[in-house]
């Protein structure tokens, strides 16, 4: 699940009021048995040493158009708690994903903290 590294990540402004990153995750994917839940997902995001933001569940993944062999799951919403400017500032995203089976799938990946955009976002 490698997440592209030294991109801006903006921060928009929610239906809820607070700010929040939006991600995606990729996950390579043999196939699952019919029936099995989707994997639990869970992002961390931080500001230095201060945790800032999380996720955590089971978006639905989808199949990937361009590569059998991997899912991936889009609008992955972290709501964060920064309550001042930290616009171009260095953060970083910690996923990982867990399957029932007990497959995990895990990444890291430092990215900038984009403007804050508080016009609404078609998401």
């Amino acid at each position: 699940m490698p997440l592209e590294e030294d991109v801006a990540v903006p921060q928009i402004v929610g239906l809820q009021g607070s700010p929040m990153f939006v991600f995606a995750i990729r996950v390579e994917h043999s196939g699952s048995p019919s029936g099995e839940r989707q994997p639990l997902v869970q992002l961390e995001v931080n500001l230095g040493t201060d945790f800032v933001g999380g996720y955590t569940a089971r978006p639905d993944l989808v199949d990937d158009p361009n590569d059998a062999n991997h899912k991936f799951a889009p609008q992955l919403y972290v709501i964060t708690f920064l309550d001042e400017d930290v616009n171009g500032q260095q953060a970083v995203v910690n996923a990982h994903a867990t399957a029932d089976n007990g497959e995990e799938w895990c990444s890291t990946a430092l990215f900038e903290v984009g403007a804050l955009i508080t016009e609404p976002v078609p998401l």
